[in-house]
Order: C-alpha cells, then sequence, then structure tokens
C-alpha cells in the first residue's frame, strides 16, 4: 500500500474519497532496510528538499522491507499525521493533529481524533485502496511502471544537480 499512497500524491490524484472529502497531501516520512537483513540499509527520512527526495525516492527502488510511511491526511477541516506500519498497526500524531477538535481538553480530544482516523480514515483508505486493485489501477505492472518513472525523474534531479 505504501507505493500506492506515493504513485497517487505523486500522480496528483490525492482526492482518495471525493464525497467523503479525504486526501493525502503529504508524505512526510519513511522507515526500511534493504533486503531484509536488519544490519544492512537501515533508513529514515523526512523533509522535501531535492537531495532528501532523491535519497527517499532511491531507497523506495531499493528498498525491499518498508516498515512504515507516514501520512498527511485531510478530511474536512481536520488534518492527521497518520504511520501505516506493515505489522498492520497504524498510528497516529496527535501532536500534529489540527482541525474541529484542536482546543478539546485532551482527554477528549485524543479519543475523537482516534477515533475519527480508525472509524472513518483508515476504512476509505483500505476501500479506495481495493477499489483501485480491482479496477486494474494499482497492480504488480503499475508498480513497476510506477518505479521507472521514479528512476527517469531521480536521473533527471541528478543531471540538473552538475
Amino acid at each position: 500500500m505504501f507505493f500506492w499512497l506515493i504513485k497517487r500524491l505523486r500522480n496528483n490524484e490525492n482526492l482518495l474519497i471525493e464525497n467523503r472529502d479525504l486526501k493525502i497531501t503529504r508524505i512526510l516520512g519513511y522507515r526500511g532496510s534493504g533486503y531484509g537483513d536488519p544490519k544492512q540499509a537501515k533508513i529514515n527520512g523526512s523533509g522535501n528538499d531535492v537531495i532528501n527526495l532523491i535519497s527517499t525516492l532511491t531507497f523506495l527502488l531499493e528498498s525491499k522491507i518498508l516498515s512504515s510511511l507516514t501520512a498527511r491526511m485531510e478530511q474536512g477541516k481536520n488534518t492527521f499525521e497518520i504511520v501505516f506500519n506493515t505489522n498492520g498497526t497504524v498510528d497516529v500524531d496527535l501532536k500534529k493533529y489540527t482541525g474541529d477538535y484542536l482546543i478539546e481538553d485532551e482527554r477528549i480530544k485524543e479519543p475523537k481524533v482516534t477515533l475519527q482516523t480508525m472509524l472513518s480514515i483508515l476504512p476509505l483508505v483500505l476501500k479506495q485502496y481495493n477499489e483501485d486493485s480491482e479496477n486494474k489501477k494499482w497492480t504488480k505492472d503499475v508498480r513497476v511502471s510506477f518505479s521507472n518513472e521514479l528512476v527517469s525523474f531521480i536521473t533527471e534531479e541528478v543531471k540538473k544537480l552538475n
């Protein structure tokens, strides 16, 4: 699902569910290791300058194991930073949340934000991912094609640095 989210954002397909006003606005970071060896190529990434972008995209292409991806998502006036983990867990950075519940007492805000994430946002993201898979908008071939686009992009950005 990580590459799918990145592709949707990169190709300006960030509106996931139109009638629910859910969109992904930024990939904030990732974590993983190369080729499944915990001693090899462990990396975290964040930021959006050219060097960070190039290293991030290169890592994504080379990495065999991504363990998490952090995305900023918006639904209506609410902005969430959500960490998707490959072990099936999801974390919400409550400190980065902005929106309807921002001025609520922490004891009220935290459960509201967590519930909205778990009961609204995640099911909608999974629904769109499944629809894209069923409609052949996200297949192994599409992922390979997207990876090739990233390689071309990286090559062009490196040429610009010279």
